[in-house]
C-alpha cells in the first residue's frame, strides 16, 4: 500500500468511527490529543496497524510516515499547531506530537 493511499484511508476510518462528516469533529472531542487518537485507532486495529507497517516498510522511515499523518491530520480538519508538545502519548507508536487547536 502507498503512503497517499493509506492516508487517505486512514481518514476515512477515523471519520466513520466517529461519525465525522464535512470535517467537523463531533462536539466535545479533544482536538488537542487528535494525533494520540489517530494513532491509538491504529495500533487497535488489526488491518489499519498491517497498512501502516507495510507503509513504514516500504518508506523505510518511520518518523517521515508518521510525520505524513500528522499533517495529513492537520490538513484534513484545518487545525492549527498550538505551541505546546505531548511528550507522553498513549501510543506506543510515537514518541511524541504536537497539540493542535
Amino acid at each position: 500500500m502507498e503512503l497517499n493511499d493509506f492516508l487517505r484511508r486512514l481518514m476515512d476510518v477515523f471519520c466513520e468511527k466517529y461519525n465525522i462528516a464535512n470535517k467537523t469533529l463531533p462536539r466535545g472531542f479533544n482536538v488537542a490529543t487528535i494525533t494520540d487518537t489517530i494513532f491509538l485507532m491504529i495500533q487497535n486495529d488489526r488491518e489499519l496497524m498491517s497498512d501502516y507497517l507495510h507503509v513504514v516498510a516500504n518508506q523505510g522511515n518511520l518518523g517521515y510516515v508518521n510525520s505524513e499523518i500528522a499533517k495529513e491530520i492537520k490538513q484534513e480538519f484545518e487545525l492549527e499547531n498550538e505551541d505546546m508538545k505531548n511528550e507522553y502519548p498513549n501510543s506506543f507508536l510515537i514518541q511524541s506530537h504536537e497539540f493542535f487547536r
